[in-house]
């Protein structure tokens, strides 16, 4: 219990140190500028500390959480993102939900799911943004 408390505040701290970054960042492009093998290895760290995160949970819950990352299929997963962030519409998405997307994609979902996922994490996104911003 003590890793998951300390993975929280960790991620908690880290999202307040970069927060003003996000407020324009555009994760297409950072995704374009890696290479396939950083790519990939970015999705093997996102489901090494999902793992962690699970490790910790109890046997129920675990049985709740869809679209757990595979660590098996990360240079699928990473094509898949690639392709998703081919629309520009998609730039400001982070990777972590892009990944979840892309993961709901390779199970099965069918492009209208995808659609209607990708167009609410836009205006998730959006949201946020202008809330860092200061935008009412």
């Amino acid at each position: 219990m003590l890793r998951l408390a300390t993975i929280l505040v960790l991620s908690l701290f880290c999202r307040a140190i970069v927060a003003d970054a996000a407020v324009n960042h555009n994760f297409a492009a950072s995704w374009f500028r890696m290479s396939e093998g950083a790519r990939v290895t970015w999705l093997w760290g996102a489901a090494e500390g999902q793992s962690l995160v699970l490790e910790e949970l109890p046997i129920a819950a675990k049985k709740k959480l869809e679209n757990h990352l595979p660590f098996d299929k990360a240079d699928v997963l990473a094509r898949v993102i690639t392709s998703l962030y081919a629309d520009p519409a998609n730039s400001y998405i982070p990777w972590k939900y892009m990944a979840v997307v892309a993961n709901s994609k390779l199970n099965g979902a069918t492009e209208s799911e995808v659609a209607k996922r990708l167009e609410l994490l836009r205006q998730y996104t959006a949201y946020e943004l202008q809330k860092l911003r200061g935008d009412k």
